[in-house]
C-alpha cells in the first residue's frame, strides 16, 4: 500500500520481449566480503570485477538476483543475499542487468502524475532486512528535467491501493545510468 512506507527495492517487473533473465557471474563477489547485499539491492561492478552495493548516485549495472556458494563446510547454499563477512568458494552473483527491464521500486515520499519521463537517484540504497534478505532501497527525490538521474520514472504501479499522489507512491522504473549501455537524461 503506498501509504505506507514498506520499501522492497528495485524488483524487475517487465520486459518487451516476455523475457526476464539474471546474468550469472562466477566470481562475482570476493569471499569475505563485509558489505550486505540484499535481493533486489542495486548493484555496481566495480573496477575490480567484484559487485557491490551501487551509490545514492551514479551508474549501476542492475539489480541483485541472489547467490549461490559453497561455505566453509563445503555445503552448497542457495540465498537471497550476500550476509556481510561470509567466506566461500565457488560463489555466483546473478543480477538482473539488461537495460530493457522495467521495474517496480516505492518512492521515499509522495510522487505526482508529472514525474513520468523524470529522474531520480536512489535512497536509502544499502539497507535491508537482516532476516529476509531483502532490499529496503527506494526511488529517492526527482532531479529534474534535463538532469541526470540513476532511473527514470516510467509510470505509476497499477495497483487498487496506488497512486500518483500517495504518501509513498509505488512507481515503474527503468535504468537510465547503466554501466552497460549508455546513460540518457530526462525528458
Amino acid at each position: 500500500m503506498s501509504a505506507t512506507s514498506a520499501p522492497y527495492g528495485l524488483i524487475p517487473t517487465y520486459h518487451p520481449s516476455g523475457i526476464i533473465r539474471p546474468k550469472a557471474y562466477s566470481g562475482g563477489i570476493l569471499s569475505g566480503l563485509a558489505t550486505a547485499l540484499f535481493k533486489y539491492t542495486p548493484i555496481l561492478m566495480q573496477t575490480t570485477g567484484f559487485l557491490t552495493v551501487a551509490g545514492a548516485t551514479g551508474a549501476f549495472l542492475g539489480s541483485f538476483a541472489g547467490v549461490e556458494y559453497t561455505d566453509a563446510t563445503g555445503r552448497r547454499q542457495h540465498s537471497p543475499g550476500w550476509i556481510s563477512g561470509t567466506v566461500a568458494t565457488n560463489i555466483i552473483a546473478y543480477v538482473w542487468q539488461d537495460p530493457g527491464i522495467i521495474y517496480r521500486m516505492q518512492a521515499n515520499g509522495s510522487l505526482a502524475q508529472s514525474s513520468r519521463g523524470d529522474e531520480a537517484n536512489f535512497a536509502n540504497v544499502g539497507t535491508g532486512n537482516a532476516t529476509t534478505l531483502y532490499s529496503t532501497a527506494q526511488v529517492g527525490a526527482l532531479v529534474g528535467v534535463g538532469v541526470q538521474g540513476q532511473v527514470q520514472v516510467i509510470d505509476k504501479f497499477e495497483s487498487i491501493s496506488n497512486d500518483f499522489g500517495d504518501a509513498f507512491t509505488d512507481v515503474l522504473v527503468k535504468i537510465s545510468q547503466s554501466q552497460i549501455n549508455a546513460p540518457y537524461v530526462a525528458i
